[in-house]
């Protein structure tokens, strides 16, 4: 034990770095445990999935979305690997501290695997850098912290630099292979191979291309030695094809753009890391390096990919750190820098650190009640029979009532679009009937075409509550703080 210890001791890629990981995995625990539940409804799913995996096997039986282009018989798990890695995570028995404990690690692991890629190309200070991703974006940290695939995504993105760098490219064979099994943001990895063949060629005027070759091969792999092959790539081109009209449907407001003042609240950090190293490069008197130029050109891409979806939050700002930490790195060499710039510099990380930590805790404090349909759904599980069909009122409140409920069968769930690829007519009129809008005889419309007898609805749905409560045909059977179920006919 002792030689292990000196080892890591004497090796400080592995002792710093270890004490990086273990300061980031407190650093998100203190995070992820200001709320009593998980940040985001996805996360429910994702929980429950690997609790299924873990008790079922691997291809278990998707049957609770008939209605949708998931159902049993084209379902597809686009975050299976994820689900895998959340499964030893399930053993704890409580599936939301699971999924808090899942995404402490992910978050963390995330962060650190910048901090590696700074380490294995000598940046002077390359934890100091891996803090300063932490502390450069309020966005970023908050949906790092949710318990879905974008952490590992931004690992598995943070690997294939690290063989691109060290010119070990046979790798993004498994890398692009994994990347398809783990989630669908995939075709990132041509971005990022992509983008370093322009860096190499500007800077060493080369034309590595054999690195496009094997990231494509990998992904072809991924995609034909797949356990839901071939419909997987049917899912993948619906999945893709339906976020290029979001407007035409009502899609998580992840997918709409930033303003200017909001990005600036959230990542200011990031945005002043970028003109850091774009300052440093002009006070350096050598050419620009391969890697500060690749990071340039990931902090453009992601910097516009952000203008278009906020969800890409969750890539950009390490890309704008980086950058600034590869520039700087000749001026460091080049000019006599006084202590008090280290200490200056040290100062601001330490603040940063601190008020993304406090800003990031009230983030997280302001979400939504796990108990929001926790009593609803333990009422349906234990009055209806099993596999019935439930109403609900809308699409993305299916995540916590699979997570608390799988004894019942939903309408809608993980992306409206999905109702709507399979019948945009029936999606359609779910629309109405959920604003209270529909057919004289509601109830019979209802059974009819959802082949449903119980609605569930939050609170929040005043014109559905309210048509409901004047309706005779409708009995309120369960209510509480947070949602309520209604049964309105007799089950054959």
């Amino acid at each position: 034990m002792q030689k292990v210890g000196n080892w890591f001791y004497k090796h400080p890629i592995n002792w710093r770095m270890t004490q990086l990981l273990v300061l980031l995995l407190l650093l998100f625990g203190v995070i992820q445990f200001s709320t009593m539940g998980l940040v985001d409804v996805d996360a429910y799913y994702h929980t429950k999935m690997a609790y299924l995996i873990r008790t079922q096997g691997f291809k278990p039986e998707f049957k609770w979305l008939p209605f949708t282009i998931l159902n049993a018989n084209e379902y597809v798990d686009h975050h299976f690997l994820f689900h895998v890695f959340l499964v030893p995570f399930t053993f704890v028995g409580n599936l939301v501290l699971a999924g808090k404990l899942g995404a402490i690690v992910f978050a963390s692991l995330a962060v650190w695997t910048c901090g590696i890629v700074l380490k294995k190309e000598n940046v002077v200070g390359a934890e100091f850098w891996a803090l300063a991703i932490f502390a450069s974006s309020t966005g970023f940290l908050y949906r790092m912290s949710m318990a879905r695939s974008q952490s590992l995504s931004l690992v598995w993105i943070m690997l294939t630099i690290l063989v691109l760098f060290q010119q070990r490219w046979k790798w993004l064979i498994a890398i692009g292979w994994s990347y398809v099994w783990l989630y669908n943001a995939f075709p990132l990895i041509f971005i990022v191979v992509a983008i370093y063949v322009i860096a190499a060629r500007i800077t060493e005027e080369k034309w590595f291309w054999q690195t496009l070759v094997y990231a494509i091969a990998g992904v072809v792999i991924g995609l034909v030695v797949n356990p839901y092959f071939p419909i997987n790539l049917a899912f993948i081109y619906d999945h893709f094809v339906a976020k290029l009209d979001i407007k035409s449907i009502s899609v998580g407001m992840e997918w709409y753009p930033y303003d200017t003042n909001q990005l600036l609240k959230n990542s200011l950090g990031a945005l002043a890391a970028f003109v850091l190293g774009a300052f440093s490069w002009g006070l350096s008197k050598k050419s620009m390096s391969l890697p500060a130029l690749f990071m340039f050109g990931m902090s453009l891409f992601f910097g516009i990919m952000v203008f278009q979806s906020k969800r890409f939050i969750e890539y950009f700002p390490p890309f704008p750190v980086m950058f600034a930490a590869f520039a700087i790195q000749p001026v460091l060499q080049e000019k006599k820098l006084r202590w008090f710039v280290f200490t200056g510099a040290a100062f601001l990380l330490m603040v940063g650190v601190g008020f993304n930590l406090y800003q990031s805790k009230g983030d997280f404090a302001n979400s939504d009640s796990p108990s929001l349909f926790s009593g609803s759904s333990h009422w349906l599980a234990l009055n209806t029979p099993k596999d019935s069909i439930v109403f609900q009122t809308d699409w993305d409140d299916f995540g916590r009532l699979f997570h608390f409920n799988s004894n019942n069968i939903y309408i809608v769930g993980l992306d409206p679009t999905y109702l709507s690829l399979a019948n945009k007519p029936l999606y359609d009129e779910w629309v109405d009937l959920t604003q209270g809008r529909g057919e004289d005889d509601w109830a019979a419309q209802i059974k009819r075409d959802f082949k449903a007898c119980y609605a569930i609805t939050d609170l929040k749905h005043a014109k559905f509550i309210s048509r409901a409560d004047k309706d005779p045909k409708f009995l309120q059977v369960y209510k509480d703080d947070n949602s309520a179920v209604y049964k309105f006919c007799k089950l054959d």
